[in-house]
């Protein structure tokens, strides 16, 4: 029996995304969030020359955030601006089409990979409520009906009335 020994060059180490599906950047999307950056005044433009050019002092408070490509990053996630029909977009993209309709928790948990809004997670919260699919599909728990006791009549069952409740006894 004839043994190989494999040299090391011929290996090669492959580094996963952190997700069960990486899916990198939507072009389309990516379009959408550069283009609601710029119409968004507030945040968009104002943030984008204090982060570029900004004295010191001011964006030392900012460390956190990053401007590449004409996308905001707030802690290396692509930030979304104060829009809800962007804010829909990204969710449906790993709600419905990625995952297809994995629960409020693991769609926060796949978006909060990649991307980060104020308010994230009130907002997966009532897109979830608002999916037919999810609603129609939900395993929901039994409804419990409070235990009652039954009415025994007496003469019914053979009992003694004087066993029953519904009799009180006099003196």
């Amino acid at each position: 029996m004839d043994k190989f020994l494999l040299m090391p060059d011929i290996f090669q180490i492959c580094i996963l995304h952190n997700t069960a599906i990486p899916t990198g950047m939507d072009l389309d999307l990516k379009a959408a969030l550069q283009e609601g950056i710029k119409a968004d005044r507030v945040m968009g433009e104002k943030l984008k020359s204090m982060l570029t050019s900004g004295p010191r002092h001011i964006t030392k408070g900012l460390q956190e955030w990053n401007y590449k490509d004409g996308l905001f990053l707030y802690k290396g996630l692509v930030y979304v601006p104060n829009n809800k029909n962007l804010k829909r977009k990204v969710t449906q993209l790993f709600h419905d089409q990625i995952m297809g309709h994995p629960g409020q928790w693991k769609t926060i948990k796949l978006i909060t990979q990649e991307y980060w809004w104020p308010g994230i997670t009130e907002f997966v919260k009532v897109y979830i409520k608002g999916c037919a699919i999810c609603q129609t599909t939900k395993i929901k728990p039994p409804v419990k009906v409070p235990l009652k006791p039954k009415e025994i009549h007496h003469k019914e069952y053979g009992i003694p009335s004087q066993w029953t409740s519904s009799q009180t006894s006099q003196p």
